[in-house]
């Protein structure tokens, strides 16, 4: 079940909206998810056929709670007149039934539910009515967290030059993970996919293990913040309006990855996985990981680790996982592909 904080964060959500007004009109598209837009004065608008500038969007997992936090203060920097928005802004809490449940989903994976499906997983009535908001967003941050430790924050999602582009004007230190041969997962498609895939700009942020953390706090409300930035900047280009400071992220360039070997979970069998693994620790190629039935499980690439899976922190539900773990490489912007 929940723990308390958790049930604590949950509850100042949709109080942490009510107290926007009566500064921001507030709509509720669906449960958990809001559109703020300002009461006085004409909203900025994105290019047509978007309707809302910026999704922030977080507790895609019901056991990746730290973005319930950060649009907690996001929400609170907006009602106390810190943070002043122009453009409508969209917020959002994915699996808050899992989240309910202390479970990182109730019958199938969220973030894997996006392309549709067949069946009567709530997931799936769940990412029907996400996919309405998605669809209509221009820009869109989702802030994930790892089950294990990882020894750095990093951005992940599907590649558009647009997605890279805005991760760099977001945080231009901070390593991207970026992909271009399918889909992220054989299990189905992921919020950023969805946004890409439909003309949006949409990242993934995974700001370090699950729970509540004051550095992760800190680091998802920092990165919001410079979305909105970033997104009032392109919105003021866009309507040929005075914009303030330097274009975002003109200078620095992110140091960038993609994934060299994928390792899938095998079906049956005892897996083995080395203790201590961490993401993005160091790998080299024939490095013993894991075993399966006493057989080695090796590192097929040099790089750093990615999403290594002990089956106890992440079964659910009691189902296996699909991946062990994934090997990234560093790669540089001539390695990325043409624009689709």
């Amino acid at each position: 079940m929940v723990n308390s904080l958790v049930a604590e964060r949950m509850q100042e959500f949709p109080a942490a909206i009510h107290r926007l007004l009566p500064h921001y009109r507030i709509s509720e598209l669906c449960p958990y998810t809001f559109l703020i837009s300002p009461a006085s004065g004409k909203a900025l608008c994105p290019p047509a056929p978007k309707e809302i500038p910026l999704t922030l969007f977080g507790a895609i997992h019901g056991n990746e709670v730290v973005g319930i936090q950060i649009l907690n203060e996001v929400l609170e920097l907006l009602a106390s007149g810190q943070l002043v928005l122009h453009f409508p802004l969209a917020v959002a809490l994915g699996n808050y039934r899992a989240v309910a449940q202390g479970a990182r989903y109730c019958d199938k994976d969220l973030n894997r539910s996006f392309g549709g499906g067949k069946g009567t997983a709530w997931e799936l009535e769940r990412a029907a009515e996400l996919s309405k908001v998605l669809s209509k967003s221009w820009y869109f941050v989702d802030f994930h967290q790892t089950s294990q430790p990882s020894l750095e924050p990093f951005f992940i999602f599907p590649f558009s030059r647009k997605n890279v582009q805005f991760a760099r004007e977001i945080s231009p230190r901070q390593a991207v993970i970026t992909h271009w041969h399918g889909g992220f997962s054989v299990d189905g498609m992921a919020t950023d996919e969805l946004v890409t895939k439909v003309g949006g700009i949409g990242l993934t942020v995974e700001t370090g293990q699950n729970g509540f953390s004051p550095y992760q706090e800190s680091l998802g409300v920092h990165t919001a913040l410079k979305a909105l930035k970033a997104v009032d900047f392109h919105l003021r280009k866009h309507h040929q309006l005075p914009v303030y400071g330097q274009e975002p992220g003109a200078k620095e360039r992110n140091p960038l990855y993609t994934w060299a070997q994928l390792q899938a979970y095998p079906s049956t069998g005892e897996v083995v996985l080395k203790p201590g693994l961490l993401n993005f620790q160091a790998v080299t190629q024939g490095d013993i990981l894991g075993t399966h039935n006493g057989e080695p499980l090796v590192a097929t690439a040099t790089g750093k680790l990615l999403f290594p899976k002990y089956l106890d922190s992440v079964i659910d539900r009691g189902r296996r996982p699909a991946e062990l773990w994934r090997v990234i490489v560093p790669i540089a912007v001539e390695d990325l592909p043409a624009e689709a």
